[in-house]
């Protein structure tokens, strides 16, 4: 099978089983070795397929920079150590470069003290990285998981801050329906001619468990989806903090809301090109799938890792705390006619505050570790 296609590879092996659950299935669509959607090699003159709120603007790191000093200051007052900021699902750096530009801007002692680490499991992305972080360059280094991370520390652990924007929605989720009267799972199959989905029951008891923790009641003929990898990311990052602080940016909502007659159909969603489908059969390895966060969940696996809420809130309403009306303001004034520099800045600041977009969808959680 070495010449295999991804497609092939994903056939053969619901041949050997007659039927993989969903997760399964989107595992090896993003993530295969070089054959993925997030592990194959990555031209960086491409266009990406969609635009996510660091790509918008650099004030999106600069805010979160600034929320970083604030929670950092009291743990550095209590302790001479390096405060360690470690930003997961880093890409090409373009976050970590405008989080350390805000720093330096913002704290420079606080800058001073930071060690940047970018885990990013795409190396041709992280090869980007490298160039992009230049100026950088001394406080800043590489990993392509928090295995190799922790392999290469001195330290068992760190005081710092975890960061991720994006992450949590594309980890492969179970998908569940509700058939006369019954949830099922949903598997994949093929029928030698295309992918199929069929119902059985469902896979593991940490499916049940999950369904039964969150009241999960479809109607009849609803689906829904079970995000069993954030109990498992949560606990590797307990296991790289020491102390300090988890902030997780993607969109979702609480399981109250999620599992809700809102989304009928769930949430699952495909993207490629900019454009947006529910297919995800087809192109498979060529189109980012993903689905909402349950931030209960996140809260939920966060307590049982010694982790404590601190907040959550809306992107839209963690920007305004951290002053992002204060830039307009700085950038606006002077300026002696609207210009079309002028209107590209407004703009992209307004996509990350409206309401009925990035504003209100996506969500800010941040945990505290001891």
């Amino acid at each position: 099978m070495k010449n295999s296609s991804l497609k092939d590879l994903i056939i053969e092996k619901i041949k050997k089983e007659k039927a993989v659950t969903f997760a399964d299935f989107m595992e090896m669509a993003l993530y295969y070795p070089e054959l993925g959607y997030y592990t194959k090699k990555r031209d960086p003159a491409t266009i990406p397929d969609y635009y996510t709120s660091v790509e918008l603007h650099p004030v999106f790191g600069e805010t979160i920079a600034a929320q970083i000093s604030h929670l950092a200051n009291p743990v550095l007052q209590k302790s001479k150590e390096s405060f360690t900021v470690i930003e997961m699902g880093a890409g090409k750096g373009i976050l970590a470069c405008d989080i350390l530009n805000g720093l330096r801007k913002r704290n420079k002692g606080l800058y001073d003290r930071v060690d940047f680490v970018l885990i990013e499991a795409n190396r041709s992305l992280l090869a980007e990285a490298g160039k992009i972080l230049g100026e950088h360059k001394p406080k800043v280094s590489f990993a392509s998981s928090a295995e190799e991370f922790l392999k290469e520390s001195e330290e068992d652990s760190v005081t710092g801050c975890i960061v991720s924007n994006e992450l949590i929605d594309s980890f492969p989720v179970h998908r569940i329906r509700k058939e006369k009267g019954k949830i099922k799972e949903i598997y994949v199959s093929w029928d030698g001619a295309e992918f199929k989905e069929v119902l059985g029951e469902i896979s593991g008891e940490e499916v049940k468990e999950y369904i039964n923790r969150y009241g999960i009641e479809l109607k009849e003929g609803c689906q829904a989806e079970v995000n069993l990898k954030i109990s498992d990311w949560v606990r590797e990052v307990s296991s790289i903090l020491k102390r300090g602080f988890l902030i997780t940016i993607d969109y979702g909502y609480l399981a109250d809301k999620l599992y809700s007659e809102i989304f009928p159909d769930g949430t699952l969603r495909c993207y490629r090109k900019h454009k947006i489908d529910t297919n995800p059969y087809e192109g498979v390895g060529m189109k980012d799938i993903t689905s909402h966060v349950n931030f209960s969940d996140l809260e939920y696996n966060g307590c049982i890792n010694g982790f404590k809420l601190i907040d959550f809130t809306t992107q839209r309403d963690f920007f305004l705390r951290w002053g992002i009306l204060d830039y307009v303001t700085k950038f606006a004034v002077g300026k002696e006619a609207f210009t079309t520099e002028l209107f590209s800045e407004l703009e992209a600041i307004k996509n990350l505050l409206l309401p009925d977009g990035m504003g209100e969808v996506f969500k800010v959680m941040i945990q505290r570790k001891g």
